[in-house]
């Protein structure tokens, strides 16, 4: 026997192998008997939730009669609709109440700087002037003498909710709590958040319970990407921060490149950041299901924290005009019921944004029935109409893979070939036509144009976004006579021509779908337009969008368009911008919001819109938010009312029997000044229809506008 062997031999022969084998097996009774026992602990223990309607005193001054009837999004009731709405389905009684207390200042500092502290300590002192005048020049914020106590509760609300959860005192916790946080970078507030309450609750926990808690998962599945929290612990490997939201070509607020899917961390945080970012608006549950099941829970799984913060903003619920996405309530819960399941349960969840008061209410419930045990409901993956199953979005897709493609250096779950997003997913095949229809008429209405009336392509394009556009529409920008040197022009935003193709009928028996050429037309409203300003010598700009749903390349043409030509133009002094089809005018409501400056305000005579009035578009107008406007000396609600015209076509019951009632939205001036026309605006030459029955009012419309 060799010498190892021997040993070995002896060790055994001496009991020292067995002893340890022996103490090892009951050092793993031990552990397991303490999980059960913590497990059976925690089913004992209630969901606990912490509220105070004193944080519902921070709020705007007011500084217009737009402004009370129409409330700023961060709206003071968001709290307490949520609050009432556990309150009327009788969940509280099954609740623990936390005790709330205001955040010290010491806790504060652990994140933010002394100099920020200050600045939101002295807003106790202001003037009701100088509170205006602060709120105007602040990144999407607002402040009264109330703002900094409100803060402090809020933070304070979301400590005492993460500590109720680690001492034992509740199974899991609820904290319904405002101002917002995530936004609040170190040394700045901003996107309605004064203090990062996520960030404090997290490092105070880090701090207070090192042998309890040693590495917090933090999800955020605001829409918005959280620039505070991510900046708080970019360096830090005991904090996982995962965030899905709207990014879009850093077009999305907060537009900072933090949200991009390469901001992985740094330093000893490297890799504990992860930005799962969408592409387009419109999400849906199914795309937040796939992240979830693709990504999430493999790296929440893998990272195997001690305790989970979700910051929970409700603003890609279905309803928020914000958001613009569609996540139902069951698919929070769902997310919810997913997340408990980490960390043997020790999770708290902190109100972040969500401005719909409805669709946050109906959202924050179902978090609080499954906090509490209830499973949660199915999540919405069929079309209510006919039963459809629902897909994730093809370019939603591709993103995810590419995040894949980042994330798996760090996470070794992801390397394994299941959480890759093949091309069976993505469900499409991509062909190589030999010549696709629609070059044929983008090329066509080119040769027509330039033959015509004399425009070309644009001659300034050389930005990435309009080679990215070309991959679309082959000359997506034409111009028509000598812009730079004109004192007036029109901007002329559309999407491709629509193109009514009849089928052949004498073909029903075939297999294979025939089109009859000879009934085919092609219905380009944008010409009217065309040959208008042509007749009063107004150069043109025409911008073509594609048919395909890209919402963050629209607008970053559109931005484009203004920020590195228009407003660089010496002699032009006044244009007007119109955008016909819903694409167009959705785009255009955004650029508004995102770059209302007083330059663009000068300039700009009018916008006009053409709308075709259909059950998508009629209850999702686009608004325009004050709190988007830079250099907000003017109110860009009163200026886009007082300059815009937003044509829409009447619903009635004979133009929508097939589809059921569709109702009438509210004209609200946040929407701009709506004209409701005769025609329905319905079909294949709706649009065209709108412009003839009122092109004579707008044209009056956009003279005026060059007057002014």
């Amino acid at each position: 026997m060799n010498s190892v062997g021997e040993k070995h031999k002896q060790d055994f022969d001496s009991g020292t192998n067995n002893g340890t084998h022996i103490n090892n097996i009951n050092n793993e009774i031990t552990v397991k008997k303490q999980k059960i026992e913590q497990t059976s602990l925690i089913n004992n223990l209630k969901t606990g939730y912490c509220y105070d309607i004193k944080m519902r005193y921070h709020s705007k001054i007011y500084q217009s009669y737009y402004e009370y009837i129409d409330p700023h999004p961060e709206d003071p009731r968001r709290i307490s609709r949520i609050y009432n709405k556990i309150k009327e389905n009788n969940l509280l009684n099954d609740m623990s109440e936390i005790d709330i207390r205001p955040a010290t200042n010491e806790e504060i500092l652990k994140i933010h700087t002394n100099d920020l502290l200050t600045k939101i300590m002295s807003l106790e002192h202001k003037t009701p002037k100088e509170l205006k005048e602060l709120t105007n020049q602040s990144d999407s914020i607002y402040f009264n003498l109330e703002s900094f106590k409100s803060a402090k509760l809020a933070a304070g609300g979301a400590i005492e909710a993460c500590k109720s959860v680690v001492d034992g005192k509740t199974a899991n916790s609820f904290a319904i709590i405002r101002p917002p946080g995530h936004h609040a970078e170190p040394d700045k507030p901003s996107g309605f958040c004064l203090f990062s309450n996520a960030a404090i609750a997290a490092r105070h926990i880090l701090d207070n319970y090192p042998n309890k808690v040693k590495k917090i998962v933090i999800l955020d599945w605001d829409i918005h990407h959280g620039n505070g929290t991510h900046l708080a612990f970019e360096d830090n490997p005991n904090v996982l921060y995962i965030s899905l939201h709207r990014f879009e070509l850093n077009k999305f607020y907060p537009g900072t490149k933090l949200g991009d899917i390469d901001q992985v961390g740094k330093d000893a945080g490297e890799g504990f950041c992860c930005n799962i970012t969408w592409p387009v608006g419109g999400i849906n549950d199914v795309e937040y299901m796939y992240a979830f099941r693709k990504i999430v829970m493999p790296i929440c799984e893998e990272f195997d924290p001690d305790f989970v913060i979700i910051s929970s903003g409700f603003d890609a619920a279905d309803g928020d005009v914000i958001g613009q996405c569609h996540v139902s309530p069951q698919c929070y819960g769902q997310m919810t019921h997913m997340m408990k399941s980490l960390a043997n349960g020790n999770l708290t969840v902190l109100l972040e944004g969500g401005y719909n008061l409805n669709s946050i209410s109906n959202s924050a419930l179902e978090v609080a029935k499954v906090l509490m045990g209830e499973p949660p409901n199915p999540f919405i993956n069929k079309k209510l109409s006919n039963g459809e199953i629902i897909l994730p979005k093809a370019e939603v897709l591709r993103n995810l893979q590419k995040i894949i493609e980042l994330q798996k250096k760090y996470w070794k779950c992801l390397r394994n070939d299941s959480h890759s997003i093949g091309t069976e997913d993505i469900g499409f095949i991509d062909i190589n036509l030999v010549n696709p229809l629609v070059n044929i008429l983008q090329e066509q209405r080119f040769n027509s144009l330039h033959k015509q009336y004399g425009m070309d392509e644009f001659p300034y394009i050389d930005i990435a976004v309009y080679k990215e556009l070309k991959e679309y529409i082959n000359k997506p920008l034409l111009v028509s006579g000598n812009v730079v040197d004109s004192e007036k022009c029109i901007i002329l935003v559309h999407e491709e021509p629509k193109i009514y193709l009849p089928m052949d009928s004498t073909n029903a028996e075939n297999s294979i779908d025939l089109i009859n050429l000879k009934n085919s037309q092609v219905i380009d409203p944008s010409l009217k337009l065309i040959i208008w300003a042509q007749k009063h010598y107004y150069p043109i700009i025409d911008v073509t969008l594609p048919l395909v749903e890209n919402g963050p390349l629209a607008l970053a043409v559109m931005t484009s368009l203004w920020e590195d030509y228009l407003s660089s133009f010496p002699n032009v002094s006044k244009f007007s911008w119109i955008s016909i089809g819903y694409n167009a005018y959705q785009q255009t409501a955004q650029m508004v919001s995102n770059i209302g400056t007083p330059e663009f305000r000068s300039k700009c005579g009018s916008l006009i819109s053409f709308i075709n009035h259909d059950s998508m578009t009629v209850n999702n107008l686009k608004s325009i938010h004050q709190n988007f406007s830079s250099n907000a000396t003017v109110n860009l609600v009163d200026w886009h009312y007082s300059n815009s015209l937003l044509l829409l076509g009447i619903i009635n019951n004979e133009t929508i029997a097939d589809s059921g009632t569709v109702a009438q939205p509210r004209l609200r001036k946040k929407y701009g000044r709506i004209i409701k026309c005769d025609c329905s605006g319905f079909g294949i030459a709706g649009l065209w229809e709108l412009m003839e029955e009122r092109w004579d009012e707008c044209a009056d419309f956009v003279l005026d506008g060059f007057d002014d």
